[in-house]
């Protein structure tokens, strides 16, 4: 993995087959990921889950939150595809293992604007059929 330094809020637009894409990374170090699956368990060990949040919390508030911990990679706040609300939960990416962990004792259970957080390491997405709308 090459190690690349990537300042505070920089917005990252990628061409991807058929359309554009646009992502925010956050300071700190950014790994570039290849095709090994070692460096696909290193970022998923990485990538917490954090539950139960407030729907007024910002990916902005939430960096806040996990900055203390180390370096944060990504912030990303789930929006509810149809209202374009917040669904009460997100993923934040640090930038290792050990910060991982250490944000993972430091906020599960945590009052973040009256409630409590869930904090953990995040899995990946079950499939699920399609429904036709």
């Amino acid at each position: 993995m090459r190690q690349l330094s990537v300042p505070k809020a920089c917005i990252l637009i990628k061409w991807d087959s058929h359309q554009w894409w646009f992502e925010t990374r956050w300071s700190g170090t950014f790994f570039e990921a290849d095709s090994t699956a070692n460096d696909r368990t290193l970022w998923m060990e990485t990538r917490l889950f954090v539950g139960n949040l407030s729907f007024k919390i910002t990916e902005s508030d939430l960096l806040d939150v996990f900055l203390p911990y180390g370096d944060v990679i990504e912030v990303r706040i789930i929006l509810d595809r149809d209202t374009a609300r917040p669904r009460g939960f997100g993923f934040v990416t640090m930038a290792s293992k050990e910060e991982a962990n250490k944000a993972i004792e430091a906020l599960n259970g945590q009052n973040i604007e009256g409630r409590p957080l869930t904090v953990n390491i995040a899995r990946p997405r079950e499939e699920r059929p399609r429904h036709s709308r």
